[in-house]
């Protein structure tokens, strides 16, 4: 049950509490008065796409909140819900629109995304707007009511993920299966690329490598003489291991007179032998040393081959290295018959199960019809709609998202007439009937626990109006039910009857306020009487509403 809603700065409105209980909650006032935007205001805190101009001018932002009991929700729905409120008793929404677009969603005080709060609203609460009498004359609309009274929809998730999978396979064989002259153009352009890419013999670091051994190359004389120069140091006969065998020998003297410094010659030797070793390292580098200007040549175009080649695809070595596998992946598949017969027979198995499900769809929708059309004619007659015959038409199509069926309703209002289409045949008042009688028939298989009406009484007057808010009535029974009206034989029926009025004091704003039994009485005379309330008008009101006790 909704038992709250707070909104602040949306539209005309500027603040305003607005308590709901169970049973029927009316809400009516005159004509421009606001209830509209109350539900616009519910719309958006159930999901709904926010607008910057729903924002009160003047206004930084628009705040939404919501309170909604879950202590009378059956087991078997609340265990559809998110873990984050499975377990529970109320649920708090909040939503918060800037001016500057930005939008902010808390569930029970955590920061929650659009997607979550749809799954939760969709099992709560269930919206008639003025949309969905236009959409009575749409057959997907038709389809979906009846996959609902069906109980279609587990079938129906199935078939979605198949049919995707189907879909998909499907666009990729399509994908292999081109034009016999495209696809030899586009193996042609694989295949010179991933020559082009082999013949640099591309590998991670094949570049730095490269750079590394044309420099070495490069430089091999300079590098050689310089070596030499350095040897030359070493060799001479006053070179460095001459005059360290002299600073040996004149060490050695010294430890005899004194054997303190027997250490200092232990480190002269060490590093001797680290000097000697370098000779030798450096004497092996020089020996290993080529000038080899061919190979230069050959490194150097090597280099220059993959630097051209980057700069023809606009990337560097590693991003070669990506393509070159990825074409190597496409052509191996343009090329393997294999693989298109594997897919082949994938799509052929996946349209297979469709198929399948399909027929139990479309099994199921049959099986449903007869069983939906008896409730809606015997609820239709409630409302004075007796002799209307209702008739559910299941044709085959082609296999589409929801299966080969194609749905349409009909109605024969007048005996003798044969049904025909609702949107050839049926007035504004007659749709707006059929409308309450499906969300009625649709609530007692689903158990949608929060009805919202807007203005589900167009078209209609007098005792058929009654009946309406007699049905209204019946549902709120079991659900609690939210209707805006502008009839007064349907808010003499409300359990809590909501007045939405518009100040012009300033700025225009929007009121709402509950109304005691007086209040009542007044409101229910001028929406009998119009603007000027009469002694009958008052009279009717309390006869109305005591009918209806």
């Amino acid at each position: 049950m909704l038992t709250e809603l707070q909104i602040k700065n949306f539209a005309i409105i500027e603040q305003e509490r607005i308590i709901f209980g169970p049973g029927l909650n009316v809400i009516s006032g005159e004509t421009g008065a606001g209830k509209s935007i109350i539900l616009n205001a519910l719309l958006l805190i159930l999901g709904a796409r926010s607008k910057s101009h729903f924002i009160r001018q003047g206004a930084d932002a628009l705040e939404i909140e919501a309170l909604f009991d879950l202590s009378g929700l059956e087991s078997e729905l609340k265990a559809t819900l998110p873990e984050i409120v499975k377990a529970e008793e109320q649920i708090a929404i909040s939503r918060r629109v800037s001016s500057q677009g930005q939008n902010r969603i808390y569930i029970n005080g955590h920061l929650a995304s659009l997607n979550l709060l749809k799954q939760i609203s969709v099992n709560l609460i269930n919206i008639c707007g003025q949309s969905e009498y236009v959409a009575l004359s749409d057959s997907n609309f038709h389809l979906a009511l009846l996959d609902d009274f069906a109980s279609n929809n587990e079938l129906l998730t199935s078939f979605s993920k198949t049919y995707s999978e189907w879909r998909d396979g499907k666009k990729r064989l399509e994908e292999l299966q081109v034009d016999a002259k495209e696809k030899e153009k586009r193996l042609l352009e694989l295949q010179e690329f991933v020559s082009e890419l082999a013949a640099l013999n591309l590998r991670p670091g094949v570049k730095a490598s490269l750079e590394e051994e044309v420099a070495r190359l490069s430089n091999s004389e300079r590098l050689i003489k310089k070596s030499d120069e350095i040897a030359g140091l070493f060799a001479a006969d006053d070179g460095i291991l001459s005059r360290m065998n002299q600073i040996r020998n004149e060490l050695c003297d010294l430890c005899r007179l004194d054997k303190g410094l027997s250490p200092v010659l232990a480190l002269f030797e060490s590093a001797k032998t680290e000097l000697l070793e370098f000779e030798r390292d450096l004497s092996g580098y020089v020996s290993r040393i080529t000038s080899d200007e061919e190979r230069l040549d050959t490194l150097s175009q090597n280099l220059s081959d993959i630097v051209r080649v980057e700069r023809k695809y606009k990337t560097d070595e590693a991003g070669l290295l990506d393509l070159y596998s990825s074409a190597r992946i496409e052509l191996d598949q343009a090329t393997d018959v294999e693989h298109i017969q594997r897919l082949r027979k994938e799509v052929s198995k996946l349209e297979l199960e469709l198929n399948e499900i399909a027929e139990r769809l479309s099994k199921k929708r049959k099986g449903a019809i007869a069983a939906l059309a008896k409730l809606v004619e015997t609820e239709l007659a409630e409302l004075n709609m007796k002799g209307c015959r209702f008739v559910v038409e299941v044709n085959s199509s082609e296999l589409g998202p929801f299966g080969f069926d194609s749905v349409q309703f009909l109605i024969s209002a007048n005996a003798g007439q044969a049904p025909r289409a609702l949107s050839l045949v049926a007035s504004g008042g007659e749709l707006s009937r059929i409308m309450l009688v499906l969300k009625k028939v649709l609530r007692d298989r689903l158990a949608i626990n929060i009805l919202v009406f807007d203005e589900v009484d167009t078209g209609v007057s007098g005792k058929v109006a009654r009946a309406m808010g007699k049905k209204l009535k019946e549902l709120a029974r079991s659900s609690q039910v939210i209707c805006v009206t502008h009839l007064a034989q349907v808010a003499s029926l409300a359990d809590r009857h909501l007045l939405v009025e518009k100040s012009n004091e300033g700025h225009a704003k929007a009121l709402v306020k509950e109304l005691n039994e007086e209040q009542r009485i007044l409101e229910i005379a001028r929406m009998l009487a119009g603007y000027k309330i009469t002694a009958a008008s008052l009279e009717s009101a309390r006869e109305l509403m005591d009918s209806g006790a």
